[in-house]
């Protein structure tokens, strides 16, 4: 590993008040403070283990972000602090430490707590600043509940983030627009914008399947995405992936870390993690990546655990940690479709010397090229129009059919 590599890390907390209709994500309504209490011990305890682990491969690590994720984090306050003891000494000096917040869970106190505690970022889920789409997405705040938790939440951190979803039936363009607009007149520094997708696991996604809700096409979700981009640059936002936007100096670092395939290190039911393949730096690393089983039960059950061998994968298996089989070939195609997503890019040589295959261009890359759809800049990074990240997965296989051994 070499020290210009960067280290990220995440917590997922699965708790909710209540099950959102169109949420896939591992998480639970069900549960009591004994039940919380032993998981805020348990997840000390994942960390202090796989940190450690880590630490002894590959040297010194300090994280650049720190996220908190769920599920909804902002249920808990003063329950974090033992935690922060024992990571903040491995966190940088300018480190971004975020926490996913509901807006009827801020209030003054938890406010308080949060920015003592050191977060310095809220990302709150609002979904909707419309009536009808809380409403469809079943969420637990009205539009003024909102507003007051953002003018409030303004008052003791200057990084907000706000997440909005579009899509949803009976969604038109024009409410869309005045979402947009509103937001924007907000004390905010970063959106983050998702098209609604019915997963087959959640009730809209059982009602969709059903034929009792209408997705709405993507050529229309394209037209929503469209709106999103000239809106939000009159509004003096930039963009910076698909679905984010920032105000000047207020990118997502713990996002760009994703996309920047950085490592991380997660811990929490269904948290998926990204660590090095192999301690030597001299060699081209494709990466591991690992997942926790999503029950929260399970997690609960999990023993305190040494790893005994230095092999990461058979490490990580031994605790009970899941992993995906990887190959240059799926490296090379994930690194694809990450750089069609944002403005950082497919690092062609980085991609040669990884996959061992060299970039052909094919004509159809030509052409787009010819069109500036697709720009291939001196430093050999290629990147495609903002308009086109929507369309990232078919980018991804055309450019992929370019690389040839």
């Amino acid at each position: 590993m070499t020290p210009q590599n960067r280290w990220r890390l995440y917590f997922h907390i699965p708790y909710c008040h209540q099950i959102c209709h169109y949420c896939d994500f591992a998480k639970t309504a069900l549960f009591d403070k004994k039940e919380v209490a032993l998981f805020f011990k348990r997840i000390r305890q994942q960390f202090l283990a796989l940190f450690s682990y880590m630490r002894s491969l590959h040297g010194e690590i300090y994280f650049d972000s720190l996220y908190f994720g769920g599920g909804t984090p902002s249920l808990y306050s003063t329950e974090y602090s033992a935690l922060f003891q024992v990571i903040e000494r491995y966190l940088n000096p300018n480190v971004e430490v975020t926490l996913e917040a509901n807006p009827n869970d801020i209030c003054l106190e938890n406010l308080k707590v949060w920015r003592d505690l050191g977060i310095n970022r809220l990302s709150i889920g609002a979904q909707s600043l419309d009536h009808e789409g809380l409403k469809f997405l079943t969420r637990n705040h009205s539009v003024s509940d909102i507003y007051r938790s953002i003018n409030l939440a303004a008052k003791f951190f200057d990084n907000l983030s706000l997440d909005l979803i579009y899509g949803w039936q009976n969604h038109t363009p024009g409410i869309w627009q005045r979402e947009l607009k509103e937001s924007a007149q907000l004390p905010l520094q970063h959106l983050s914008l998702y098209n609604l997708t019915y997963e087959v696991q959640t009730p809209i996604g059982r009602r969709a399947h059903r034929g009792l809700i209408k997705p709405i096409d993507d050529d229309v979700l394209f037209d929503f995405y469209q709106i999103a981009m000239e809106c939000l640059a009159d509004q003096g936002f930039c963009q910076e992936e698909v679905s984010n936007w920032f105000l000047p100096s207020f990118a997502a670092q713990h996002n760009r870390g994703y996309w920047n395939m950085d490592y991380t290190l997660a811990i929490g039911p269904g948290a998926h993690g990204f660590l090095p393949s192999h301690s030597d730096s001299q060699l081209p690393d494709i990466g591991l990546r690992y997942f926790y089983p999503r029950s929260e039960k399970s997690f609960l059950k999990t023993k305190e655990f040494v790893f005994q061998t230095k092999n990461h994968q058979q490490g990580l298996q031994e605790v009970g940690l899941n992993i995906d089989e990887r190959s240059t070939d799926s490296w090379l195609l994930e690194a694809i479709s990450l750089g069609c997503r944002s403005e950082i890019g497919i690092d062609l040589a980085k991609a040669e010397y990884v996959s061992g295959k060299k970039f052909q261009p094919t004509p159809l890359i030509h052409e787009a090229t010819n069109k500036n759809i697709l720009h291939i800049c001196s430093k050999r990074i290629l990147t495609l129009d903002p308009k086109e990240w929507f369309r990232e997965q078919a980018w991804a296989l055309k450019i992929l059919d370019c690389f040839q051994t």
